[in-house]
């Protein structure tokens, strides 16, 4: 029998120390909150960077409608968690010469943590120097990725759609940094 007591005894000892050693390690497991998920949550001055590409959809003859790559750079105000509304500029290199847009961006995020996803339209018109004017809308998808408390990563694709007289139709993948200071 005590050789049974001193099984007993080193069991609940043994079981003890696994329990108690599994009970530390679980406390690894809970992770604070991420500072960095702290971003979206105050209203403010806000500054999107992007490098946008699209290709073609339609016919490739007419100008301005083949392919274009270019850089754009947007300055707004963050409305609250969700809501962004922004301006700006940039330029458009087309397979037939250079635009530049003048543009409006609205964005809605949803919730999530490092990583959240988004919709957002812009719209504007394009201009050249021989005032070659056309309309653009361009609603997409896209998912933003944390850097840092100030800085996001965003990677987004929509249908580019432009007229004027005609109407060219564009996939459109856009990789951009967006900066909200303090």
């Amino acid at each position: 029998m005590s050789e049974l007591k001193v099984m007993t005894k080193a069991f609940c000892y043994i079981s003890f120390l696994l329990y108690a050693g599994l009970s530390a390690q679980a406390q690894d497991l809970i992770k604070p909150v991420n500072p960095v998920t702290i971003y979206n949550i105050t209203p403010g001055y806000i500054t999107i960077n992007e490098f946008t590409g699209s290709v073609g959809l339609g016919s490739k003859d007419p100008q301005y409608s083949d392919y274009f790559f270019g850089v754009t750079t947007l300055h707004g105000y963050q409305l609250n968690k969700h809501f962004l509304a922004a301006g700006g500029t940039g330029v458009l290199f087309y397979d037939k010469g250079v635009l530049i847009p003048l543009i409006i961006d609205l964005r809605y995020s949803f919730n999530g943590s490092k990583f959240i996803p988004y919709i957002y339209g812009d719209g504007g018109v394009l201009l050249n120097s021989k005032q070659v004017i056309k309309l653009f809308v361009n609603p997409g998808i896209g998912i933003k990725y944390f850097l840092t408390n100030h800085m996001v990563m965003t990677v987004g694709a929509g249908m580019w759609v432009q007229a004027d007289i005609r109407r060219d139709s564009f996939l459109n993948l856009k990789l951009g940094i967006a900066y909200k200071p303090k």
